[in-house]
């Protein structure tokens, strides 16, 4: 299977990495809208693999615990979001758990067949606002790693070699999903990290 990036999607996302410190001191006027997998870290609520801190806005977030969700709302301080609407997230992003040196790591995309989707990964997370949306990676460090098409099965699968290179034992590798709409919009799903392994 080959893959080429989406030249248009890739220019926005450059342009719009550009844009960052701009957009980002606009982001708390606007209402935002954010994919994770809801998790409980120390008494605050968060996403998974992402620097991001939910706060409730309204809703009660803690029946969304361990689930994968879309949330708006709105950026109140660095890194922490007010959420003012939560409900599971039909899309799901995941990377395989157990990743080690010389082995394969598995990238995962569940969703409506016939989207196209990419997977973007970096080598750190961060927190950015980026057309309205959430984008959970490290912008100098961003890199398109694959794209394709949501099977009739209703996900996207690919696997890659992991060399075996004994210095990569303790890389953390954060990646997120991009789901392509027609005429040219992007949805930004949710991250997934793991750390490779001896």
């Amino acid at each position: 299977m080959s893959f080429s990036p989406l030249a248009p999607v890739a220019g926005l996302l450059s342009r719009a990495c550009v844009a960052l410190t701009v957009v980002a001191s606009l982001a708390a006027a606007q209402t935002v809208t954010v994919h994770g997998d809801l998790e409980n870290v120390g008494g605050q609520f968060v996403f998974s693999c992402t620097p991001l801190t939910l706060v409730s806005g309204g809703p009660d977030l803690q029946p969304f615990l361990g689930m994968n969700v879309v949330a708006t709302g709105t950026v109140v301080g660095t890194d922490t979001f007010s959420v003012q609407t939560i409900a599971a997230d039909p899309n799901e992003f995941e990377i395989s758990n157990d990743v080690s040196v010389g082995g394969t790591i598995d990238f995962e995309v569940s969703g409506q067949p016939g989207t196209q989707v990419q997977i973007w990964i970096a080598l750190a997370d961060d927190f950015n606002v980026v057309k309205k949306q959430g984008l959970f990676l490290d912008t100098s460090s961003l890199f398109l790693l694959a794209q394709g098409v949501i099977t009739g099965g209703g996900d996207f699968e690919i696997t890659f070699n992991v060399p075996n290179d004994p210095t990569l034992a303790g890389v953390e590798i954060f990646a997120q999903a991009v789901f392509l709409e027609p005429g040219g919009g992007f949805t930004l799903g949710n991250a997934d990290c793991v750390t490779i392994t001896p």
